[in-house]
């Protein structure tokens, strides 16, 4: 399969850069996650036509924006390929000749989950080498409520997915109170709730976690969860959030805040 893999790899980038979109996403599943990096994360996004967004809006930028694969390496449910980009700016003229992303591919079941791009080679094969979050099982359920969100608000919530399965690979997920996503393991770690302008992240940590860059943004009175909310256009703390969330877990699987109030 992983041979095939890279096959499907190869395909992609040759229909891509013959600006054959529907070749190219022949292999997208229908959630698949398009991640970019961080100082370009406004552009990253869910689904075919998030990408298909993406990539219109390069091609009102660059004339003959073409991706020249350099090396492919087969890494099972992964594929890195390191890449060299060429094009010209419309308007300007100015050629570009250069390795700026490097690509990680996720496949699962034959279909690609997640297009990962990387500022470095060697980052980009750790990644593809270690593996990422999406070993994680997915509750079909979250995975409708972050759909019908807005895309900026669907970015969000699927970084703090990302993030929360990153911290313990046991994390499950759930839907409570009919529709919001619970993330669980021995206990609540956090839910999520989409407001009109911004996200709401509830951490269920009975307020003893501690906060030292200062990410917690209500609740401080809250003897049960307390809230990070991130607006549109803000950069999560992935460092500062994780951190919380590796605690709550490790709480959790000590009995819970409750308990460790009472130890004292």
């Amino acid at each position: 399969m992983s041979a095939e893999n890279v096959e499907k790899a190869r395909s992609y980038i040759e229909a891509y850069n013959r600006r054959d979109f529907e070749a190219a996403t022949r292999w997208f599943h229908p959630h698949v996650e398009w991640v970019l990096p961080e100082r370009q994360s406004f552009d990253s996004g869910r689904g075919p036509e998030a990408v298909l967004r993406f990539w219109r809006g390069l091609d009102e930028t660059f004339d003959e924006l073409r991706l020249v694969p350099q090396e492919y390496v087969d890494c099972g449910e992964r594929v890195a390929t390191r890449l060299r980009h060429f094009a010209r700016g419309k308007g300007s003229g100015l050629a570009l000749e250069e390795e700026l992303y490097h690509q990680v591919v996720t496949f699962r079941e034959g279909l690609m989950v997640r297009i990962e791009y990387f500022g470095s080679w060697p980052e980009a094969l750790d990644a593809a080498e270690r593996g990422g979050p999406l070993s994680y099982e997915k509750d079909p359920r979250v995975d409708e409520y972050i759909d019908a969100l807005p895309e900026w608000q669907q970015r969000v919530c699927q970084e703090v997915r990302d993030l929360v399965h990153e911290a313990d690979p046991e994390v499950e997920e759930t839907i409570k109170r009919r529709v919001q996503p619970y993330f669980v393991l021995e206990g609540n770690i956090c839910a999520l709730l989409a407001a009109k302008d911004h996200v709401n992240v509830f951490l269920y940590d009975g307020a003893i976690v501690p906060d030292p860059e200062g990410i917690i943004t209500g609740g401080h009175d809250n003897n049960t969860a307390r809230t990070v909310a991130i607006r549109e256009g803000e950069q999560i703390n992935r460092g500062a959030l994780k951190r919380m969330f590796e605690q709550i877990t490790a709480n959790n699987r000590a009995g819970g805040w409750r308990k460790l109030k009472a130890q004292g």
